[in-house]
Formats: C-alpha cells, structure tokens, sequence
C-alpha cells in the first residue's frame, strides 16, 4: 500500500468552506487529510462517516477527533495494531530486533525461539513486550526457551504456574528456584503430585488430579494404577503425547481404552498397545498387520493369533525348518493342538533315508555319535537329525499336547523326544513305563541322569537303575558297548581293533558279544591283574577252560593275549569311570533322589565316596555327591547338615550351596560372614533381613547390589531401592542397570511395572545431570549432587566456570580430575595442580599429546622429573616436548624412557648418536633403524654385538651400501624390502636355499636380468609367474 500523501494547510482551503466536497476526492488524498495534523473537525466528522474502513479508521484516531490520550496509550495503540493485517515480514522484524524494542505482534509463530531470546537481552524492550516474549518462549517445545522463561525474574507468576508442573525436571528446578515464585505454589505442586503417584489415593482424588493444569500431575495420574478407567480414557485423549503413552503401558488400563489408543497414529503407542496384557483378540489382531514383531515377545497370544501367523508363513519349505515360527508356536501356551501335530509330522525315518542318499553334504557334523573313530555315515547322519528335530521334544512338554501327538513322538528313535513322551503324565502308563525301562538302560548318559533325578520316576525303574550304576554291572555294560565298536574306548585303532584285525580274523573267529560276556564273567578276567593268584599257571588254566569254547582253534598263548587285552580295557574303563563325572553323574543323581529306597541310596553311596588319597584329584572329588545328599529329604537330617558343613568348606561349591532354595538359614548366614556375599545375595533362600543387611555392606559393590536386583525372591522395595543405589553411584557400566531385571521371564506385571516406572524416572535424572552439567548457571548444583558421571561432563565442558574448574581438581575421585585434563581451558594454576596429582593416571594424560592441543612446556618440563617411569616415557614420546628436555632425558635411568626418546621425531641427532652405546639392546635397534640416525652412527652399529640391531639396521633407507652388502654377504643378515640393497647382494641371495628369498629377490627393482633369466629355469611356479610378469625381464 502507498504512503499517505504529504500536504500542508493550502491544501485543505477548498474543503473548509464546503467539507462535503471530501467525499468525492480519492482514497489517497482522503488518507492524507486524515492523517495531517491540523485537519478541523468539521472534515474529520465526513472522514470518520467514511465507506472506506481505513479512512474512517485513520480519521477517528486524529487527535482533534479523538482528544488527546494521557493515560494507556500503548495499550490502544497495541490493541489497534493487533487487529491488523500487518503483512507480517519476519526476516524485517528480526533484524529490528538487534536494534530496537519490537512488537511480538510482527513476529509470526515462524520465528525461531532463539530470537525472541535475543530480544529479552534488550534493557531497552517494554515490560510488556518483555511478558509477551516470555509468553511465547514458554510455550515452546525444546527444552532450552522454557528453561529461560523459568529462570528469568521477570517472568509473571501465572506463567510461572504453568511451568511448574512441567515435564521436565530442569523447568521444574528452576521454577522452583526462582525468586519471583510463591513458595506456597511449589508445595501445592509438588503436594499434589506426591498424592496423584501414591498407589493407594482413591480414584474420585485420582480423577479430580486428572483434570489438572499441570502435565506432570496427569502424568502420575496416567501411571497411576489406582486410576479408574473413566480417568484412563479421559487422559488417553490428552493433548500431550507422553500421557497418552503412559495411558498405554499402564498396566490397568482396560481393553476399551486400548481400544482407542490403538487408533493412533503414533507407532510407539501401537506398540504399548500390542503388549499390554488387557490387550483383546479383537485389538491384537487389528494390529496385527503392522506390529507382528511385537506382538512375537508376548506371552500367552490367542490362539486365533497363533493361527494367523501359521497360516502367513505358509510355503512350500517343511514347517518344522522355519525356525522363527516353530520358536514362536512351540513357545506359546495357547498353540492349537492341530499345529502341533504339524509340526510332530515329520517322517523321521524318510529323512534318515534321504540323509544317507546324500551324504556327501554333511561331512560338517562335528558331535560323533559314539566313541568309535573314524565315525560311520550312520552316525553322522543321526548326529544331524538329533541336532535338527531337537524340538521335537519341546511338544511333549506344551500344555496343549494330545494323547495322539505323543503316541506318535514316542516312536522317534531320538532319546530325548522319547524322555520327554515318558515325562508327560498324559502318556498311557504302559507306554510311559516302556519307554523309561528302555531309556534308563540304553540311552546315552545324559538321558539316564534325567531319569535318575526326576522324582515321577517309578521305584522299580530307579531300584534298576542303581544296579546298573554298581561297578560290575556299570563295567560289564562298558565292555559291550567296546566289544560292539570299532575300536577301543580310548578312541584309537589299536587294542580291540587290533585284536580283531590280527588275531581273531585270520581264525575266522567273530566277536559273538553276548558269549564273550559270559565267558568275561565266568573266568572273572575283569578284576584286573592285581588280583590275579600267585599261581598265574593254574589261574590260566581256568580261564583257558573257559575261553576255549568262545575261541576255537586258538592256542593258550593266544587265549591269553586275547583275556590280557580285555583286562587293559578293563582297566581304562574303570579308570574314566572313576575319574569323569560324566560317568559318576546318574549315580550321583540316584543318590540325589528321595524315592530311590534308602539301602540301595548307601550301598551306591558308598561306591561314589572317594578314598581320602585320591580327592586332590579334582573330578575324583565327593563334593557333587555331599550336594545330592545334602538335598536329598529322605537322608537324616543330622547327616545333611554334616554333608553342607563339609561342603561349605570347599569354594567350589559355595556358589551352587547358596542358589539352591532348599539351603538353611544357618548355612546361607555362615556364608555371608565368611565373605560369599555375591553368592547369598542371588539366593532364593535368602530372608529379607540378609539381604537388607548384604545390600547396606555393599552399597560400593555393584556386582552384590545387581544380584539383589535380581533376586525375585527380595523384596520390590528393597529391589527398587538397590536400583536406585546403582544409578546413584554405579552409572559408568555399559549396560544399563535395569535392563538386566525388565526381561527376567518370571517377574510380576506389578513388580516389571515399578521397574519401568523407575527406569523412567532413572533416566529423567541421567538426562537432567548430563543437560546441567553443560549450562554453567546449574554447574554449582551439579557440584553439590557430588554425582560422578554429572562432574566428569562439568569438568570437559569447555563453558565451566575457572572457579568450578578449580573446586574439580581437588576431588578426592582421578576419574573427575583425570576428565578434568580433557578441557581445553584449564587456567595455568590448575595445570600446575594437577602435575603433581597423586594420580598416575591424571599425569600420564596431562604429559601425553592431546588430540591437536599443544602440551605447555611449562607441564612437561616439571613431569621429565615425575618419580614415575611411566610418565617420563609419555614426556620422552610427546612431540611437543622442547629438545632441551629430550636432551636431559637422554640421561634417565629408564631404559623405556630412552627407547620412546629415540622414537620422537624431534630427538636431535646428538641424542641418537649417543644413545647408539645404550646398553639396551632394544634401545640400539630403534637407533638402528630410526631414518634422523646420522650415517657415522649405522656405520658404528653395524659392527654392533647384536645380530638384533644389525636386523634394523638393513632395514634403514640410510644404510651405506657396503654395509648392507657386508652384512647381506659375510654375516646373512639382510632385508630384500630395502630399497638400496645392492645388486651383487641380491645376485647372492637368488643362490638362497629358500624359495621365498629367490622371489623377493625377482620382486625387487636392483636386480640385474641376468640373475632373472638365470631364475627362468627354476621349477618353483610362484617364481616363474613373477618373471614373466617382471618389467625389466620383458624389456
């Protein structure tokens, strides 16, 4: 629009007479009467009756229409311009500002907070803008303009109001310490949010809280678990987004508030919805396309569900080989019995079949099946069916389980998927009974130790287990399963193998296993030679009588080669028997049991007690034994007691004493007091008391006060107040405090939501510290929190106060004062400090070469004379230390300090010829091979008593000819990669014995053609390829 015509008091002659005559005349000559000072009011009154709005404007502002206003006349004057359109031009208004008081008004809501900011600066902007500004800075969305708003004077107590309840703790803090706020409004605040988080207030207060002006009170009231849904689905629409999210995650909030926070279009809040427990069939399934992944992590997923993911990984690939699914399906409570069933459909005896067609592609199995050496395709082959259709035996043990599923599952000739049918108490007894008798006799050991220790196991299974485990029948077992192997049990071709290839097999004699059993038995061979008669004639006589039948057509002196090699085996299987565990372990576990009957359980005992001699062995020890019988009910309780004395003795077995439940209290209290405090802290045994009394002793060891944490037998406030504990004091680990308690599979929803709750809370704090400590007006707080990771950001903030600084190089932690040498603007006083700080750690920093910052000669000429070896070495290799101090470090007494002086580019070449006489032969070589080492000094060393030094020395570019050809030559020592290495040299060494000499010796740029043409005839195909691919060979 253009500017109002300039007039003066002839222009308006023509009107004065005859004021109508205004009427007629142009928009621009009726604004500029309006506008001129001395207009009468007889021309005003047809201005001010104007159609043209802005005329009529202009004109009943005119002071001789209006009168002159004394009193608020910015007011009417802001007033009237706010009504405006002003074509708002905010790059204009902006550069204003650096000047001169602006409007808030010609400022549009496009204008960065960091301006309006600049404009409070202005001492000269009105009190009133001042209040708009702040206004508008306290509504803004970053922290920092709020921030500003809380902390000013100025600011009205109403805005003051509203950001005392903010979300963030620093607004909060600063509200609460500003002058200007009532103190009465803090406590009202703060009194208010105590009782909207206080799980026990009503729902009626709940709800009233719910409605508050302050976002953090309808926080609480969100978390709140005593909220009423009518509260809950009031605050899931909530113009803020963090109550609507706690809305989610509250673990009471009902499905049909759910139900409407699934229809958000925030992906977190999906999220929160998808796994919370109240979460409906109809509300999962309708986040189903978007949130499978999260709805894979919960537990108990309807089974309409568990079908639709079924029913979406359907390919034409078997379903038991898509391991995400069968993870998830076999996982969840509620899987239809028909998917189970689809995936114990597998033909096993097809698979093995089509396994041994192509067995060319599993020569990768690494576990034999057997100790037979080498392994069978046979056997390799089950090794990879076992290891495939391991899950097999996780559908026996699924709630959903039918009778049909596990009649099928028990014909898999797979041990565990068979074990796993006989511990299911739906199995029909006579099959259950079937499979557990063949089980405990034929299985692999570790199939008999879970049948061993399983207390549904039936008596008479157990009673023949325990004769079983009795040395001769446990030996005899041995022997036939040798007898049936391809080798012995040590694994090597010799012995039985060797017996069958040279003895039995030219006779055309085979092992019939089941006679030589009972010939074994019958002529008593398996009690070894120690027992054998002083008559050893007589004695081979009778076993002669026996052998004879099994070994027809062999001499005595055969017979008996044959019954000494069964006696060695013997003897080697009575030794691993005794000596591995894996062999004494179902034993163990039978003792263990309480229904195993009591005179069997001491009979057994007292083969598995070792004699007192041999206990120094360490798998030949009773300690897994004592624990089995210090567990067992049915053992006296006076002999349990002496077993768990004796065991607490030993520290390997502390740790197992103390996680056990059944472990008395006495026993639990003897072990804290002899220092096993890790150990009682995780027990579940553990009474309250202890551990509140472990927790107070520990506050300094995180690793005791982590196993409290997670201790789900401890108390949740005890818990709670060790969490608070770690964040507190132990915040330098890498992964935080509570995500090692949230996954925990058995913790409560209530205890996993306090958790939460407090990891929020933690995490608040943390951010709060780190934002503090980088603005110098809240660095004294963070100074009187005394919180380590707070203070170590303080002191590397380039911004710190020189005073803050100071105060930080006299902290008692070297964690604070070694992050104190990180600050670029540490005053010469405190750099002076700290080169005499008790700590290494801080003085080793401050000598070293910091990034790009110079190191201050002033430091390292007072560290060059630090008593520690360590620091001089840092002074000796720092780049910035001046010559003079090199020079007086030539003369130290470490050897390390010398070898890092020869290694600093700035060492003068006096230095190096000097410390070329080191009595360190280390020292020598860095000389050697140090490229500023003057020629004189690699002459000197090459007559050097070290064959070391002289290796450096051909490596150096400098290196006289001669000397590399003198050395090359006379003495073998050379270095083909030395760019100088002579001619003659290297036409020596293509005569070298070794192969990659004569290469090297092709690669290199000296070498004459003659000696490469000579190289053309060697056989060696590496050689011949590098000369057909040598330059100068084919020039």
């Amino acid at each position: 629009m253009a500017l109002p015509k300039l007039l003066n008091s002839q222009d308006l002659q023509p009107f004065l007479a005859n004021p109508v005559l205004l009427t007629e005349q142009t928009r621009e000559l009726q604004l500029a009467i309006a506008n001129y000072p001395d207009t009468p009011t007889n021309l005003l009154e047809i201005l001010v009756n104007s159609s043209d709005p802005l005329v009529a404007e202009a004109a009943s502002h005119h002071v001789n229409w209006a009168g002159e206003i004394t009193e608020n006349w910015h007011y009417l004057a802001d007033t009237t311009l706010q009504t405006k359109e002003l074509g708002q031009n905010d790059h204009l208004a902006v550069e204003l500002l650096k000047i001169a008081p602006v409007p808030d008004y010609f400022l549009s809501e496009f204008v960065p907070a960091s301006y309006l900011s600049l404009a409070l600066k202005n001492p000269h902007l009105p009190l009133r803008y001042r209040v708009k500004y702040l206004k508008r800075l306290a509504r803004e969305s970053n922290i920092e303009p709020r921030l500003q708003v809380a902390e000013s004077r100025e600011t009205p107590v109403p805005i003051l109001e509203i950001l005392a309840g903010d979300l963030e703790l620093p607004i909060r803090m600063a509200v609460k310490s500003n002058p200007t706020t009532p103190r009465e409004l803090i406590e009202l605040m703060e009194g208010q949010l105590a009782v909207a988080k206080d799980w026990n207030t009503d729902s009626e207060q709940l709800a009233t809280l719910g409605e508050s002006r302050w976002d953090l009170i309808r926080l609480a009231v969100a978390q709140n678990l005593a909220t009423s849904g009518e509260t809950l689905m009031q605050l899931a629409g909530d113009g803020v987004f963090k109550i609507k999210l706690a809305v989610a995650k509250n673990p009471q909030t009902p499905a049909n508030v759910l139900g409407v926070l699934a229809e958000h279009s925030a992906t977190e809040i999906k999220s929160a919805v998808a796994r919370h427990p109240n979460a409906t069939e109809e509300i999962l399934h309708q986040l189903f396309p978007t949130k499978k992944s999260v709805l894979r992590r919960r537990e108990n997923l309807p089974a309409s569900i568990l079908e639709r993911f079924f029913g979406e990984a359907a390919t034409d690939e078997p379903i038991w080989k898509q391991y995400d699914l069968r993870n998830l399906l076999l996982r969840q409570s509620n899987t239809p019995t028909w998917i189970l069933a689809e995936f114990a459909n597998v033909d096993i005896e097809a698979l093995r079949a089509e396994r041994l067609a192509n067995f060319a592609n599993y020569f990768d199995i690494e576990e034999p099946l057997t100790d037979s050496f080498p392994p069978t395709p046979a056997e390799i082959v089950e090794c990879s069916i076992r290891e495939n259709m391991h899950f097999l035996a996780e559908i026996p043990q699924h709630p959903q389980v039918s009778v049909e599923i596990l009649d099928r599952l028990s014909h898999a000739r797979i041990a565990k998927v068979q074990l796993a049918v006989a511990q299911n108490l739906q199995t029909p007894e006579v099959l259950r009974l079937s499979l557990l008798e063949n089980l405990s006799v034929n299985a692999e050991e570790e199939i008999k130790i879970e049948i061993a220790k399983d207390i549904n196991t039936p008596i008479h299974i157990l009673e023949m287990m325990v004769e079983n485990e009795f040395t001769d029948k446990k030996l005899l077992s041995r022997i036939r399963k040798t007898l049936t192997s391809n080798c012995n049990s040590s694994g090597w071709w010799d012995s039985i193998s060797d017996l069958k290839e040279k003895l039995l097999s030219p006779a055309n004699i085979t092992i019939d296993v089941e006679c030589w059993i009972e010939a074994i038995k019958n002529s008593g061979i398996i009690k070894g030679s120690e027992n054998m008669p002083d008559d050893v004639d007589s004695e081979m006589d009778i076993i002669y009588s026996v052998w004879k039948e099994v070994l027809p057509g062999l001499s005595k002196e055969q017979v008996r080669n044959v019954t000494d090699t069964l006696i060695n085996e013997s003897d080697i299987i009575l030794q691993e028997m005794e000596s591995r565990s894996m062999y004494r372990s179902a034993a163990v576990a039978l003792v263990g049991n309480p229904n195993t009957p009591s005179m069997l359980r001491e009979k057994l005992k007292h083969q598995l007690i070792m004699p007192e001699k041999r206990k120094d062995n360490y798998y030949q020890r009773n300690e897994n034994l004592f624990l089995a019988l210090a567990y067992n009910p049915e053992v006296p309780k006076a002999e349990r007691e002496e077993y768990l004395r004796e065991l607490v003795q030993c520290s390997c077995t502390r740790r197992n004493i103390a996680a056990d439940p059944r472990t008395p209290l006495e026993i639990l209290e003897q072990l804290w007091e002899e220092g096993e405090k890790e150990a009682v802290a995780s027990s579940p045994a553990a009474p309250e008391y202890l551990l509140r009394q472990i927790a107070n002793e520990s506050l300094d060891n995180e690793y005791v006060l982590m196993k409290i944490a997670q201790n789900l037998n401890a108390p949740i406030e005890l818990r709670i107040q060790v969490v608070k504990e770690l964040y507190e004091n132990h915040t330098e680990s890498n992964q935080d405090i509570l995500d090692l308690v949230l996954p925990h599979p058995k913790l409560k929803i209530l205890e996993h939501y306090r958790f939460l709750l407090e990891k929020e809370l933690q995490e608040e704090i943390k951010k709060t510290r780190e934002f503090m400590s980088r603005q110098p007006q809240f660095m004294s707080e963070v100074l009187k929190s005394n919180n380590i990771p707070a203070l170590k950001n303080v002191a590397r903030n380039c911004q710190t106060p020189i005073h803050i600084l100071e105060q930080l190089a006299k902290h008692p932690d070297e964690n604070i004062r070694d992050a104190l040498v990180d600050n670029r603007n540490l005053p010469r006083d405190t750099l002076l400090e700290l080169a005499g700080d008790p700590s290494f750690s801080v003085r080793c920093k401050l000598a070293s070469k910091y990034f790009r910052r110079q190191t201050s000669v002033e430091i390292l000429e007072i560290l060059a004379d630090d008593e520690s070896e360590g620091v001089r070495t840092v002074v000796a290799e720092n780049p910035d230390t001046p010559v003079e101090v090199l020079v007086k470090l030539a003369n130290d007494s470490s050897e390390y300090v010398k070898e890092k002086l020869v290694s600093n580019p700035n060492t003068p070449v006096e230095i190096l010829e000097m410390l070329s006489d080191a009595e360190s032969i280390k020292v020598r070589q860095l000389v050697a091979e140090n490229p500023d080492t003057p020629v004189e000094t690699l002459v000197k060393l090459a007559n050097d008593s070290s064959k070391y030094v002289k290796q450096k020395l051909v490596s150096n570019p400098n290196t006289p000819v001669e000397i590399l050809k003198r050395l090359g030559l006379e003495e073998k020592i050379f270095n083909i990669s030395n760019a100088n290495i002579p001619a003659s040299l290297l036409e020596e060494l293509a005569e070298h014995s070794s192969e990659s000499v004569r290469y090297e010796v092709i690669q290199h740029p000296n070498t004459p053609v003659r000696v490469i043409e000579k190289l053309a005839n060697e056989n060696y195909i590496p050689a011949v390829q590098a000369i057909a691919e040598c330059d100068s060979f084919l020039a």
